[in-house]
């Protein structure tokens, strides 16, 4: 699961993205492993936020197009290390379901930002597990009042 969905202060911006209405929704007593790629690979929090080129996403994955945050700053090994990691950990673990928050540029499973929009497609770190066989099952956060949006 992304970890900022179950909690933790690791997006971009210092913040979670809890959603209690995924938390209460799974499994009583499921053992969560939680996965932040941008942590995984030292990028930091609080950092700036990154855009993903136009390009294909195998390309920047195997690191032929760099990827830069905001500030101009390249983040393409420490990024690709991070997702690398995280992989692997989903490896390791083999849960039952892997949830990851919709529209990062890493997580998203259907929706992503792609130079400053949101696109149609996966992130680095869906595309890496889908490559892998892995179905990832992209998850909206839930503002109180709203109903949960969940994609596959």
């Amino acid at each position: 699961m992304s970890a900022c969905l179950y909690g933790c202060a690791c997006r971009y911006d210092g913040r979670d993205a809890r959603d209690e209405a995924l938390l209460q929704a799974l499994p009583q007593g499921a053992v969560i492993l939680l996965v932040c790629p941008e942590e995984f690979g030292g990028l930091g929090v609080p950092r700036p936020p990154f855009d993903l080129p136009d390009e294909r996403l195998d390309a920047i994955l195997a690191g032929r197009i760099p990827i830069r945050d905001h500030r101009g700053r390249e983040i393409t090994g420490d990024l690709l290390e991070g997702i690398r990691r995280a992989v692997t950990a989903v490896e390791r673990f083999q849960p039952d379901r892997v949830i990851l928050t919709e529209g990062s540029p890493s997580c998203g499973v259907r929706r992503t930002k792609i130079r400053g929009r949101k696109r149609s497609g996966p992130g680095l770190f869906a595309a890496a597990l889908q490559s892998r066989g892995y179905h990832p099952e992209g998850w909206e956060r839930v503002r109180p009042g709203e109903r949960h949006h969940e994609t596959s």
